[in-house]
C-alpha cells in the first residue's frame, strides 16, 4: 500500500475486477470493509482501492458536513511528499484527501461547485492507469467495473464513459456529473453500451437528490443505459438495501467463475 492502494486479490478464477473509489476526506481504508465482505461473497473478484492525493495525516474528531462518513482518514506522510498535494477550498484550503477540488458550496448545481479541470483530469488518469495495468496483466477491459461514492461516484461517472477501453459497467453512489456539457460532447463510442446503475438518498444533504437526477436525466439524453435507484430518507451513505442492488448489479456484467 506503499501508494494508498488497497487490492483485495480473487481466491478463486478470476472473472473480473472492481476499482472502488472514496469520496472526498476518505481513504481506500474507508471502504476496506466493504470491500472484504464482497470479497467473501465474490472471491473471484478482484478489488482495487486507490487513495486520493494528500500529503500528510489528516485526523477529523467530527465528521464535517460535506465529507464522505469517515471519522479518521490516514495517508502516509512518506507517500504524501512524493504526491501532488490537494488543497480542499472549501475546507480553509487544509491538504486532504480529495480527488479534485471543491471551490465553493454556494453554486445552486454540482458541477457549478467545482472549478478543477485539472484535478479531475489528473484523476482520470491515475483511475485509467489502473485499469491499463490490470490489462497489461491479462484482464480484458470489458472486465472491468468502475465504482465509487460521492466523489469517488463522480470520478466513476466521468472516467467510464470517456474511456476508450470497453468497460463492464459502472456504479455511482450519491454521486453527480462533473464537466457536463465537456463529459456529453466527449462521450466514446466505446462505452455508450456500458451500463450505469446510480443510487441515491432522497434525504442526501451533502449531493442534493436532483443533482443525481440531472445526472441521470444528462446520462439518458446521451442514450447510455441508466438504471436509478432512489432510497427514501436515506442520507449522504449508503444502505445494506443499496449494496444488495449493486451486487446484483454487478454479479449480472461479471458472472461468477465458480458456477
Amino acid at each position: 500500500m506503499a501508494d494508498g492502494t488497497v487490492r483485495i486479490e480473487p481466491t478463486a478464477p478470476h472473472a473480473g475486477t472492481i476499482i472502488l473509489i472514496h469520496g472526498l476526506g476518505d481513504s481506500a481504508l474507508g471502504w476496506k470493509g466493504e470491500a472484504r465482505q464482497w470479497s467473501r461473497r465474490r472471491p473471484d473478484l478482484r478489488f482495487i482501492l486507490p487513495t486520493a492525493y494528500a500529503f500528510f495525516f489528516f485526523f477529523l474528531q467530527q465528521p464535517l458536513p460535506f465529507l464522505t462518513p469517515a471519522p479518521v482518514c490516514r495517508v502516509s506522510a512518506d507517500w504524501g511528499k512524493k504526491r501532488s498535494k490537494r488543497r480542499i477550498t472549501i475546507n480553509n484550503g487544509m491538504i486532504m484527501t480529495g480527488w479534485y477540488d471543491i471551490t465553493t458550496l454556494d453554486a445552486d448545481a454540482a458541477h457549478e461547485r467545482v472549478h478543477d479541470d485539472a484535478g479531475i483530469e489528473e484523476s482520470r488518469d491515475r483511475i485509467m492507469a489502473l485499469v491499463r495495468e490490470e490489462m497489461a496483466a491479462g484482464v480484458p477491459s470489458e472486465r472491468i467495473l468502475l465504482a465509487g461514492f460521492s466523489q469517488g461516484a463522480a470520478m466513476s461517472l466521468y472516467t467510464t464513459y470517456l474511456s476508450s477501453e470497453k468497460l463492464a459497467g459502472c456504479v455511482c453512489m450519491s454521486g453527480y456529473l462533473l464537466r457536463p456539457d465537456h463529459w456529453a460532447e466527449n462521450l466514446h463510442e466505446a462505452n455508450k453500451g456500458t451500463p450505469l446503475l446510480m443510487c441515491h438518498g432522497t434525504s442526501d444533504p451533502v449531493v442534493q437528490y436532483a443533482w443525481a437526477e440531472f445526472a441521470a436525466e444528462r446520462a439518458r439524453k446521451a442514450g447510455l443505459d441508466v438504471r436509478f435507484e432512489s432510497y427514501e430518507r436515506m442520507g449522504h451513505a449508503t444502505c445494506a438495501s443499496e449494496m444488495s442492488v449493486i451486487r446484483t448489479f454487478v454479479n449480472q456484467l461479471l458472472p461468477s467463475s465458480l458456477c
